[in-house]
């Protein structure tokens, strides 16, 4: 298969998605996805956005960007302290269609790549170059798309901004479904990751996608003022796991796997108990593995 047929074959899917008539939040991560075989990209991002160009809530495929994403929103673009490139509310209130990075900057290109910003949040990230969409729907709601490539990268072409011009009218209608996931049939993603905590539900390690997913179960919206950082120990019913698992370990019913589920915007998070030391000990190591289910649409 060619790479014009693979784009035509990833617009159609998009259009799909669009107009699935899903909660957008549900819908966006596959979207994202989509979107790398119509416009190649390193890493993608999505940001609601209210009337008053304040962001309620993002999203983004790395996992470092996701769970920093809350406190990077509250101390930058929601209250205009960067000084290098338009904050999200300028951005809503003079952009329009597909803008690229250097045209989004308010210094030159060799003072944003020597600031803090990028040096400090960007770059460690691996970002480089931008395509940045604004989507205003007709109920006045945005939301901001962006497509980040590596700084090694080549630039966005011509052509990859007409391509993503030309979906424009169909991101616009994802965005306007924010009701929620509808009561449809929930199948597995394909998302799944690792959590260790001992048997207090203290967090001891996780994997890149267990972060990720913590994080989407943990916030289903973000909090203004509050930071998104994980917590140091598991929610209380995500931790009452470790403690069913040594229960049952103590009694020797180790054949039961305790399992928790958890429904939100994002879809429904599965979390399931392994002990992975053996001896019933508070402080030995527990394995969470956690999978997000979307709505059966999507995955069809």
């Amino acid at each position: 298969m060619n790479h014009a047929t693979c784009q035509r074959k990833a617009e159609a899917r998009i259009r799909q998605l669009c107009c699935l008539g899903l909660g957008s939040e549900a819908v966006v991560p596959a979207l994202l996805r989509e979107l790398h075989a119509l416009v190649p990209s390193h890493s993608n991002g999505f940001y609601w956005a209210g009337a008053n160009g304040r962001v309620s809530n993002a999203y983004n495929e790395i996992p470092e960007a996701q769970s920093i994403a809350q406190l990077y929103v509250r101390d930058a673009y929601n209250t205009g302290k960067r000084e290098v490139t338009r904050s999200l509310g300028e951005a809503v209130q003079r952009e329009h269609g597909v803008v690229r990075d250097w045209q989004t900057l308010k210094v030159s290109r060799r003072d944003f790549y020597r600031s803090d910003f990028y040096n400090l949040l960007l770059r460690p990230l691996g970002y480089g170059r931008l395509l940045r969409l604004v989507l205003r729907g007709p109920s006045g709601r945005c939301g901001v798309l962006q497509l980040q490539r590596q700084l090694r990268d080549p630039d966005f072409t011509d052509r990859d901004v007409e391509r993503l011009s030309s979906i424009e009218p169909f991101l616009v209608q994802a965005l306007t479904w924010r009701e929620g996931v509808r009561a449809e049939l929930l199948v597995d993603s394909g998302e799944y990751g690792m959590l260790i905590a001992d048997g207090n539900g203290r967090l001891l390690a996780m994997s890149p996608q267990g972060r990720q997913l913590l994080h989407l179960a943990c916030h289903p919206r973000m909090e203004t003022g509050r930071e998104a950082t994980l917590p140091t120990h598991l929610p209380p019913a995500i931790a009452a796991i470790c403690m069913r698992l040594l229960q049952l370990h103590a009694r020797g019913d180790v054949a039961q796997a305790p399992v928790v589920s958890h429904d939100n915007v994002w879809g429904r998070f599965v979390f399931r108990g392994h002990l992975l030391d053996g001896p019933a000990d508070p402080t030995g190591m527990i394995g969470i593995s956690v999978h997000r289910e979307v709505p059966l649409p999507i995955q069809l």
